[in-house]
């Protein structure tokens, strides 16, 4: 089975055998990469995500982004530092969450444009 996870640049792939055996292989790209579902027809439309004010409530400080994504849905990574990654949750209509972890803790957020 091989899975395929677009991170700015960079190429991630989990690789695991029928032994039960993984080994994670990472290689750059120049391209952007696309999210292929085997599972969803290509006419269809891509996920639209939705995150509304209540959703911006559920983070609070010191929370894992594992436990952000459990409750608000896959975000995109947007930047990286030596200290700090921000993700971001973007509706379509641009409104959305963004939140910054230091040490895969929560150390700040901001919201714009939630109902």
């Amino acid at each position: 089975m091989l899975r395929n996870c677009q991170h700015h640049g960079i190429a991630v792939f989990l690789v695991v055998g029928s032994s039960g055996a993984a080994f994670i292989s990472s290689t750059a790209v120049t391209s952007t990469l696309h999210s292929i579902n085997p599972f969803q027809p290509s006419s269809q439309q891509p996920f639209q995500q939705s995150v509304s004010r209540a959703d911006y409530e559920l983070l609070k400080t010191g929370m894992t982004i594992t436990a952000a994504q459990a409750s608000l849905g896959r975000a995109i990574e947007s930047s990286r530092d030596q200290t700090s990654v921000t993700y971001k949750w973007t509706n379509g209509n641009g409104s959305g969450i963004t939140a910054v972890f230091k040490g895969d803790c929560l150390i700040s957020k901001q919201q714009s444009g939630l109902k």
